[in-house]
């Protein structure tokens, strides 16, 4: 099972993840309001009030572990592991989020072509979407795992 999938990068996800390394480094309050803004759903959030968003924007800023994360955008600027899918060769379920802008669901409906065995599934969330959905990632994840 794959939620959210990031295969391979293109020309979008390069000058994002380069911007998220640069805020990384430089600027971790404007990142931590990037990583709220861009993996939940506006829909989620817009519903919370200014006390929830500032509290979960300081959470973000004191609790990431902000080295980690600036290896993870320099990774994730080159990662191509394209070959690696090729080679699934079991049921897969790849779950993509409609509202996702750190990985956009077309990089997941992509990498469906490239798994044999694979399905498709989509949820009206963000990237965070184990937290916007929860019991509608666990109905997606139980089914599959009861039918393979």
């Amino acid at each position: 099972m794959l939620l959210a999938p990031y295969l391979k990068g293109n020309a979008r996800t390069k000058l994002q993840f380069e911007l998220w390394k640069d805020l990384g480094q430089n600027n971790r309050e404007a990142m931590s309001s990037i990583i709220i803004q861009t993996g939940f759903s506006a829909n989620f959030t817009s519903a919370w009030d200014e006390n929830t968003m500032a509290q979960t924007l300081e959470n973000t800023l004191q609790t990431n572990n902000w080295e980690g994360f600036i290896r993870q955008a320099e990774l994730l600027i080159h990662t191509d592991v394209t070959a690696q899918a090729k080679k699934i060769n079991k049921p897969t379920l790849v779950i993509g989020c409609t509202y996702d802008y750190m990985v956009p669901s077309v990089l997941a409906k992509d990498s469906v072509a490239l798994i044999s065995h694979a399905k498709y599934a989509e949820l009206a969330a963000g990237h965070m979407a184990v937290y916007e959905k929860p019991e509608e990632f666990l109905k997606l994840a139980t089914e599959f795992l009861q039918k393979s």
